[in-house]
């Protein structure tokens, strides 16, 4: 799969159409989709009529999905930062030590949008919906899973627009002439429904085993934001604890696990760090000392986050997943199997005992790994109550799907779903960088969603802001 995430830049622009990202489909926007050469050293030129260009297409779009997703957008797509980080420094995953404050502080300007991650998600979007287009068309010598692969792409950029962007969110569409199709602002629910159609269109093609695992755990996702939990629970049923779908990096510049560049790439000079209980809400990332979540001491900051190099894989859908999914779905029903399913995760019931290293006059107990595969959990005991379930649930949720995207998503539900409010879910109080910087916010703002890119505004008629700022 890696060769086909690593299509290079071109030394040239390389026009896949007239076409242009659809969020507000401006020059900058223009970027991501014209500026890629495939890996087969083809340049497409004018419009798509042949396989050749259809599968290179693909490829494009494979590319633009890793930077979007886990990448460094700044240097790939634009300028900003991957949705994994953006999303983690609104949230309680990650602190800034310098620059990017006002989105980890809650304050960014509503007015500018968020910071690449919405114009790279609507890029890619529409670079998905072009190659499913021309897969379809003229790709008859393709696999059908490149086709099931390219659906599956387009339906998760929209599930992670409707789990960040404000409601009111444009589709808007390229065509293989050029013309667009432009989009008012859809609501969060209408989007979340775009999703779940273009994963059903990916579940009739015949998939990989990765990609049906993206494409069911993408479909249980997208279950649990609608509030659906036994469609959740239904969609993953048949997904092993040890399946995934990982999306590739590498070495090259512009190609690297973004989280990896945007922590420092292993030193002091990054942009972001694990949080530990960030703004009084925030959970316990580093003090916590929980294998998932493995950290180490960078001196001033708090930690560092747990991919070890440029091309660490990043986890986009796991079974692992699909088994919190299940839970979720049973403690719905208060049934007390979530418990179990959180349990099986965890360990498998046996473990080691060994004297303290620091203490021998102490013992030691290591629980062996259950299906999730991480040592050293030992199981999980009934809080009591549901809303301290909730708790655990989402603590759970929280830890196995560390820096994979996931963290929004789940505070919104839980403002949504569950009833919370916001200043109890999303980091509040004193703001205080690690390292400061001139003019940073003092105290978190109200921020919790992220905004499209102002260029939206200009460039499509139809679009006239966002429905509301909340979750």
């Amino acid at each position: 799969m890696a060769s086909k995430l690593f299509a290079r830049r071109a030394a040239v622009c390389v026009t896949i159409v007239a076409a242009a990202g659809a969020g507000g489909l401006s020059g900058c926007a223009l970027k991501p989709l014209v500026d890629v050469k495939p890996p087969s050293d083809t340049v497409i030129s004018g419009n798509i009529n042949n396989v050749t260009q259809a599968v290179a297409v693909y490829a494009a779009a494979m590319r633009l999905f890793a930077a979007a997703y886990g990448g460094s957008v700044s240097h790939d797509i634009g300028s900003g930062i991957g949705y994994i980080t953006e999303t983690g420094l609104l949230t309680d995953e990650f602190t800034a030590t310098y620059g990017n404050y006002p989105l980890d502080s809650r304050t960014a300007d509503t007015g500018s949008g968020s910071y690449g991650t919405y114009d790279a998600l609507q890029s890619t979007r529409t670079q998905a919906h072009l190659a499913t287009s021309a897969l379809t068309k003229f790709g008859k010598a393709s696999p059908p899973s490149d086709v099931a692969e390219s659906y599956m792409m387009e339906a998760y950029t929209e599930l992670m627009l409707a789990e960040y962007i404000c409601s009111g969110i444009p589709l808007s569409t390229v065509s293989f002439g050029g013309g667009i199709t432009y989009s008012a602002g859809l609501t969060t629910t209408q989007v979340l429904n775009a999703a779940m159609a273009h994963f059903d269109t990916a579940s009739t093609y015949a998939g990989t085993a990765s990609v049906q695992t993206a494409i069911a755990i993408g479909k249980g996702r997208t279950w649990l934001d609608l509030d659906e939990y036994d469609s959740a629970a239904g969609a993953v049923i048949n997904v092993a604890p040890s399946d995934a779908y990982l999306v590739q990096y590498g070495t090259q510049f512009g190609f690297q696990n973004g989280i990896w560049v945007e922590f420092g790439s292993g030193n002091l000079t990054g942009t972001a760090t694990v949080s530990n209980v960030e703004g009084e809400n925030g959970l316990n990332f580093v003090s916590a000392r929980d294998p998932r979540v493995p950290t180490m001491n960078l001196g001033a900051t708090n930690g560092y986050a747990a991919y070890s190099s440029a091309s660490s894989p990043i986890v986009l859908a796991s079974g692992i997943e699909g088994q919190l999914i299940q839970a979720e779905a049973a403690l719905s029903h208060g049934t007390p199997t979530w418990l179990d399913i959180l349990n099986a995760l965890r360990t498998n019931g046996t473990f080691t005992t060994a004297p303290d290293a620091s203490n021998p006059s102490v013992t030691d107990t290591t629980y062996n790994a259950g299906s999730g595969g991480v040592a050293g959990l030992p199981p999980l005991v009934d809080p009591g109550t549901l809303d301290a379930r909730v708790d655990l649930l989402f603590r759970e949720r929280a830890f196995w799907m560390y820096a994979t995207g996931h963290r929004e998503g789940d505070l919104r539900r839980l403002v949504r779903q569950y009833q919370r409010p916001e200043q109890t879910v999303y980091p509040i109080g004193p703001y205080i960088l690690p390292v400061p910087v001139n003019g940073a916010p003092t105290t978190y703002g109200s921020q919790v969603v992220g905004i499209p890119d102002a260029r939206e505004q200009q460039t499509n008629g139809l679009y006239h802001g966002c429905n509301n700022l909340g979750a």
